[in-house]
């Protein structure tokens, strides 16, 4: 009995869906149980209490807990001692926050127990780890109604006082039981004596019923105090039909308001460079549903963010000379992710500067044909103190003409001669000079001039991995080499070197590929340096980024936003969190997906399967009505003015017994998880009226009710 009643309450208190019934019966002394009363729904007190023991919770199933009462306000000392509260807990996991549920339903010392009404004693708070530890826990509930309790426990059987016979109606028990005497009412017929004259009516009393209930009552929510509050009512029927009620007030119990990040962006104010974390708010409620709190997000004054720029790649612009610096403005959110406020534009802090083309990066190119020299130059700027070059060196206006040189200035030979087999001059070797800036300078070694009795020949030399390779100026340098014939055989006069007589090779470049710069939005082209000489292709570099490679930017394509993986469940909701992602194609024709903030995440129900069909328990408490009915009546005549009139001389005690009934079904989560789901109504049976007191349908219901109810709830 008591384990019944029990799972009942806590079933009612902990998806806050249980009246609390008082019924009377007119002529009859009928009270609410316990001497509940309109004041003791309202004096809630904190209740501090602690788990005799580590006891694991279940996501969304009640485990039965026993508590030790620290606390009592208004109890007497010792009062508590040796007390066991009963109860239970579970917990319900909303945006990955493990948040616990306890309720009480009783108090015991020995073998004595005492019920509570569990929906006025709860409490919910955080949990770190899936159980209930040793650790005290401040429960709100009723103080007068667990004093009471506690009263009657400290109570000795034998010398409680006799009490009037009177009818208490119980709200949590399956059967109803009298307070005071035990005797059948029978007894009275069996001991009648004539009354006075007294008329009753024939008709049956009315019964009138009172309940407390939350329908058509809003929740208060106080974002100054961080609470949404449980609003109730009491009703009160006549025969099961509704006659009056009071207004919704605080019913004591209440939500602690939470915050989600998830579905807000954040106020960019570009002006004050300041980025503030904004806030959906939220609740989650005795079956741990999420609630939100309004549609606006709001702002979080704690989480204010700078907005700082960053550098972008520089605007290079040759028409105009100018080199702009660039930058993003950026901030680093509550969770450590970069976000860009606005993209890359011309710096307000760094003014444009300019390109020059600039000789001293580059050098001078021999064009042996032409017998002269040609300056090369590239593009640069200066930017913070550092010198940067915009791409390769090309060609000037500016040229150095080709001078043979056979004698110094004082008129000394500056080379050997070429001597023959006997060491016998053969022939006159030359220096070619150039003079830049009023400074002569030497380009070459000495080198028999061509015109003398030897031979020049590139046999040897032909392979350009002897040759001299100037990639910055884009030219490749052949090499050749002098010998004279003596009896028929060649004698070397020089070894390969680089010839003055053969045409320079002019470079190409072919793209392999991209060397790709995600962050900066930009990339630099991957070149293979070669030249085709008559002895075929020979690649100079492979793949490589050149000196003064020229950015090629990304071209932006659109802004989708995606389901990045995360999920926030309330219950079978899942609130799933998006990206937005900028789409830009690099110049390989692969796209880039840059992220640059969270998106705006969408709902969809995650429940896929029912694991476990409805079944129907008992919720709410039940109860009974009684009420006397005459079974013999006999008239009277008054002899003195012949006046008749009826009395009752046998009477019977006739009883109605109703049990409520709640739906619960399981669901499967598409993360794995099993949900619990609730009817949102309840169903009413009430058994025949018969004068058996005991007789109530059992528990859980399984009558054809069941299966219309299924229907009506959508199931």
């Amino acid at each position: 009995m008591m384990k019944r009643h029990l799972m009942a309450a806590v079933l009612a208190s902990l998806y806050l869906s249980a009246p609390v019934l008082a019924q009377t019966v007119p002529d009859q002394s009928v009270t609410a149980a316990d001497g509940a009363t309109e004041d003791s729904l309202t004096q809630l007190v904190d209740i501090v209490a602690r788990s005799t023991a580590v006891v694991p919770l279940a996501a969304g199933e009640p485990v039965a807990v026993d508590l030790s009462l620290v606390s009592v306000p208004g109890a007497e000392p010792g009062l508590a001692t040796g007390v066991t509260a009963k109860g239970f807990a579970r917990y319900v996991d909303v945006e990955g926050q493990k948040i616990a549920q306890v309720v009480l339903t009783g108090v015991a010392k020995g073998e004595k127990q005492e019920a509570l009404t569990p929906e006025k004693f709860a409490a919910q708070f955080d949990l770190e780890d899936p159980e209930l530890n040793t650790q005290s826990v401040t429960i709100k509930g009723d103080g007068p109604e667990l004093v009471s309790a506690l009263r009657r426990l400290a109570e000795n059987s034998e010398d409680a006082p006799e009490e009037e016979p009177q009818q208490v109606i119980s709200a949590n028990d399956d059967g109803a039981k009298e307070v005071g005497g035990s005797k059948s009412q029978n007894d009275q017929a069996g001991t009648y004596t004539t009354p006075a004259a007294v008329t009753v009516a024939e008709a049956s009393d009315p019964v009138e019923t009172t309940m407390v209930s939350t329908e058509g009552c809003l929740i208060d929510v106080d974002l100054e105090s961080g609470l949404a509050k449980v609003q109730n009512k009491r009703l009160t029927l006549i025969d099961g039909v509704v006659s009056s009620e009071t207004e919704c007030s605080d019913s004591g119990v209440s939500y602690p308001i939470k915050r989600s990040y998830a579905a807000c962006t954040y106020d960019e104010d570009l002006e004050t460079l300041k980025a503030t974390a904004q806030y959906q708010p939220y609740y989650v409620d005795g079956g741990g549903n999420r609630q939100d709190v309004g549609d606006d997000c709001l702002k979080d004054a704690d989480l204010v963010f700078d907005i700082v720029p960053v550098a972008c790649p520089i605007d290079i612009n040759v028409s105009t000379e100018k080199a702009t610096p660039q930058e993003k403005l950026v901030y680093v959110n509550h969770v450590n992710k970069d976000v860009e406020a606005r993209g890359c534009q011309a710096s307000e802090t760094k003014a444009p500067v300019d390109l020059v083309k600039s000789t001293t990066v580059c050098g001078i190119r021999p064009d042996w044909d032409a017998k002269e020299s040609v300056q090369q130059a590239a593009w640069t700027y200066e930017l913070d103190g550092l010198q940067y070059q915009y791409g390769g060196c090309v060609d000037t206006d500016t040229v150095y003409p080709h001078q043979s040189v056979y004698v110094d200035g004082s008129g000394k030979s500056l080379c050997s001669p070429v001597t023959d087999a006997d060491g016998q001059p053969i022939s006159a070797q030359k220096k070619i000079r150039i003079t830049v800036g009023d400074i002569p300078t030497f380009i070459t070694d000495c080198t028999p001039d061509a015109d003398k009795a030897i031979t020049r020949t590139e046999e040897g030399c032909a392979n350009p991995a002897l040759w001299r390779h100037d990639v910055a100026g884009g030219w490749s340098y052949p090499k050749d080499r002098y010998y004279f014939v003596q009896d028929g055989k060649q004698v070397p006069v020089t070894e390969c070197q680089e010839s003055v007589v053969s045409a320079a090779v002019p470079h190409q470049h072919e793209t392999n590929g991209w060397q790709n710069h995600d962050d900066q939005l930009y990339a630099l082209p991957l070149t293979t340096v070669y030249i085709e000489p008559a002895s075929g292709r020979y690649d100079i570099t492979t793949a490589t980024v050149l000196n003064g490679a020229v950015q090629q930017p990304y071209v932006f394509q659109n802004s989708v936003t995606e389901w990045n993986g995360q999920t926030e469940y309330a219950g079978c909701d899942a609130l799933r969190l998006t990206t937005v992602y900028e789409i830009h194609e690099r110049p390989d024709g692969t796209d880039y997906k840059k992220p640059i903030g969270d998106g705006t995440p969408y709902s969809e129900n995650s429940c896929s399967s029912v694991v476990q069909t409805p079944v129907w328990t008992t919720s709410n408490p039940s109860t009974y009505t009684r009420r006397q009915v005459c079974t013999f009546w006999k008239n009277y005549v008054d002899g003195g003015d012949g006046h008749s009139y009826s009395v009752c001389e046998q009477s019977e005690w006739r009883y109605t017994h109703t049990h409520y009934y709640r739906g619960v079904r399981k669901l499967s989560r598409d993360d794995g998880m099993t949900v619990e789901q609730h009817s949102t109504a309840e169903y009413a049976y009430s058994s025949p009226e018969t004068t058996d007191a005991n007789e109530a349908p059992s528990s859980p219901f399984t009558g054809p009710e069941q299966i219309s109810w299924n229907q009506a709830e959508g199931w």
